[in-house]
């Protein structure tokens, strides 16, 4: 079963994926990009 995200962690991952774009954040938490880009 997938990770579930807090709101906040979802928040973070959002806010570092425009930062440091998302294939990092990505590769950083082990999520695809799709799911970042929803």
């Amino acid at each position: 079963m997938a990770k579930q995200w807090s709101k906040q962690e979802k928040i973070n991952i959002v806010n570092e994926a425009k930062e440091v774009g998302i294939i990092n954040t990505a590769v950083k938490f082990n999520l695809s990009t799709s799911t970042i880009k929803r």
